[in-house]
């Protein structure tokens, strides 16, 4: 797929929402591979493309490093200035979601700060109310740019799904995704500044 297939195609995505699109059997939803840190080399992602561009100032755009077996993207939303990603999980009600906020910068509040297994990135912890529902709340906040990763779950084992997402959760800086831009576009495009 060259770059502009792919930014059409995360452009039509963009417009029209992805609203439970995989229909196929157990696995991981076709939808969430745009999404991967890792892409081919010659074939940068146009969702990656769509957030870096949101949030021009941010260093480094949320991406997942490995597969959410049991999720299903239903949301992907992105405007000048953030974006919003939303995972329902496939076993669980409907309104069990986990739901990824991306913008310059976010109020952690009364967020504790922890330990963050992301270069550059410092990350602060919100545990909610635990009675009936899951809804922690985990920051990520680099350079001009901050990743709210919120949840809404039920259930036994909310927990474990939750860390599930919170598990592949990664960042690709804007630096590299740009220079894989330029490679794949032969220098014709580039990020914007």
């Amino acid at each position: 797929m060259n770059i502009r297939l792919a930014l059409t195609t995360a452009l039509l995505l963009a417009a029209g929402g992805c609203g439970n699109v995989y229909l196929g059997p157990d696995g991981p939803d076709p939808a969430t591979r745009p999404l991967r840190c890792q892409q081919p080399p010659d074939e940068p992602s146009g969702m990656q493309v769509l957030l870096a561009q949101s949030v021009p100032t941010a260093s480094a755009v949320p991406c997942l490093t490995g597969d959410v077996t049991d999720w299903l993207m239903t949301v992907f939303e992105v405007v000048n200035g953030k974006a919003r990603i939303e995972f329902t999980h496939r076993y669980g009600r409907d309104d069990d979601t986990a739901t990824l906020d991306f913008g310059p910068d976010c109020d952690v509040g009364a967020a504790r700060e922890v330990s963050s297994r992301h270069d550059g990135m410092r990350r602060y912890d919100r545990p909610g109310d635990r009675t009936g529902r899951y809804t922690d709340r985990i920051y990520y906040v680099g350079p001009g740019g901050c990743t709210a990763l919120r949840f809404n779950l039920s259930g036994a084992g909310a927990d474990l799904r939750g860390a599930e997402i919170t598990g592949v959760l990664g960042f690709v800086s804007r630096a590299d995704l740009d220079r894989q831009i330029r490679k794949a576009s032969d220098g014709h495009l580039h990020l914007d500044a």
